[in-house]
């Protein structure tokens, strides 16, 4: 008889272990799910440069793409990712400068006399020098461009490749249900799960 209320009480301790652990597991599910949330980036691109969101905290990021710093620690593919932007946006502005200074100074020399005579001489026509900032400016400057606009790509593939190593590091947390037999012939139940 004793046995038989023992083997009874091993089994509603069992199911209300059960009970209890499935809680517990939605309560470390909603942990994880707050984690996520609380981890990850949202971003928004716009013409002078882009705004990161993590957490309900706001990262403006300027024309030279600083304001990163800190923002994707954990992820070696996306700090990669936000270097290579950075870079873009630095070397597609010198660029887009350069070649507007140079359209500039051609525009400069047509004002003056000598200039001119530099770039269009009356007796031969224009000169290769005119030719040569016009076209080589505007290809720098368009260059330059066309830097600063391809480099958003790099920063929503860093945003991405953040996001995509924090679910796998959430994915990757072990669940585990652990059964101890006291000796009276009751059951613990624990869940745990480690962030």
């Amino acid at each position: 008889m004793w046995q038989g209320l023992r083997i009874l009480s091993l089994v509603l301790v069992l199911f209300a272990g059960g009970a209890v652990g499935s809680s517990v597991a939605e309560a470390q599910s909603n942990r994880a799910l707050n984690y996520v949330e609380r981890n990850l980036i949202h971003i928004r691109l716009h013409f002078s440069g882009a705004s990161l969101s993590q957490g309900g905290v706001q990262y403006p990021i300027n024309m030279f793409g600083s304001g990163l710093d800190g923002l994707f620690d954990g992820s070696s593919e996306a700090l990669e990712l936000a270097s290579t932007y950075r870079s873009l946006r630095v070397s597609g502005f010198v660029l887009w400068v350069l070649g507007l200074a140079t359209l500039g100074a051609e525009l400069v020399m047509l004002t003056f006399e000598q200039g001119r005579n530099v770039l269009i001489n009356p007796s031969t026509g224009i000169s290769p020098v005119f030719w040569g900032m016009t076209i080589g400016g505007g290809v720098i400057g368009v260059v330059g461009g066309l830097l600063i606009n391809f480099s958003n790509v790099f920063l929503s593939r860093a945003v991405a490749a953040f996001n995509r190593d924090l679910f796998s590091r959430v994915r990757s947390r072990r669940w585990r249900m652990s059964f101890n037999i006291l000796p009276e012939g009751g059951a613990m139940v624990g869940v745990r799960c480690r962030f």
